[in-house]
């Protein structure tokens, strides 16, 4: 087990940062996905194997190039001037992506428990604070510990609403359906704006990487975990379809 240990680790922090308040609230499961009906499946499993090649390459970047520093993987990539306009425009990016899930939390207090979402939203922004204030390592450890939280507490939920209905849930849905070829953008698109943040916390791992270099083969795990959850999640959003096709957070419905 020791041998899986830090691939187990680095799939729980590539799961712990794609998760987050977009795709675990079911909110991008539909946008980027159910929308295309019967064809849905199929662009999670894409992006599911998307997530694992590219982190995987990332990785393997790090690891060869022994690169310690999220702005060190830019100016790998390419030159460093182009590599600066892209850490400007990703930070900016990342502030987006961080008040997007304050305010998404801020909705999950609403519609769970009728709470203010200012409050919601403060008191993930208090406890931001301070796991920030212990660095990459505290979030990475964090991680670890959250992720499996979220894994079962999703497939838990996703089986529960499955197998206390009646209704056949593989359908297509309700949704203005898009044009199916499309889906692959969808993908490309999907991972994409996503790897950005894993990016800047892959940087990071070059102690594990260099210690154990089967650590990188935990992004290809975290591609298939991935996968796996959305397309649970996928199944009974597109049975819910006509109930939460407005809501901020659809999982709660």
């Amino acid at each position: 087990m020791d041998k899986y240990k830090n691939a187990l680790k680095i799939a729980g922090v590539y799961v712990g940062l794609i998760i987050g308040a977009g795709f675990a609230s079911g909110r991008e499961i539909i946008t980027f996905f159910i929308s295309y009906g019967k064809m849905w499946p199929l662009g999670l499993v894409l992006t599911g194997v998307l997530f694992a090649v590219v982190g995987y390459i990332i990785l393997s970047i790090i690891e060869k190039e022994n690169i310690k520093s999220y702005s060190g993987f830019l100016q790998t990539i390419m030159s460093e001037k182009t590599a600066g306009i892209m850490e400007l425009v990703s930070g900016l990016f990342l502030c987006v992506i961080f008040f997007a899930m304050v305010s998404a939390f801020g909705s999950i207090f609403y519609e769970a428990f009728g709470i203010n979402r200012l409050s919601g939203s403060a008191i993930l922004t208090v406890l931001c604070f301070i796991v920030f204030r212990g660095g990459v390592e505290k979030l990475i450890e964090l991680n670890t510990i959250l992720s499996p939280m979220m894994i079962v507490g999703t497939v838990f939920v996703c089986l529960y609403t499955y197998f206390t209905k009646s209704k056949y849930v593989f359908m297509g849905t309700n949704f203005g359906v898009k044009m199916p070829v499309f889906i692959v953008f969808s993908a490309l698109i999907y991972v994409s704006y996503n790897i950005i943040t894993a990016v800047s916390v892959f940087a990071e791992t070059k102690d594990v990487l260099k210690k154990d270099k089967f650590a990188k083969y935990g992004a290809v795990l975290g591609g298939m975990i991935l996968a796996f959850l959305g397309i649970i999640m996928g199944v009974v959003l597109a049975y819910e379809s006509t109930t939460i096709v407005n809501a901020d957070i659809p999982m709660l419905l």
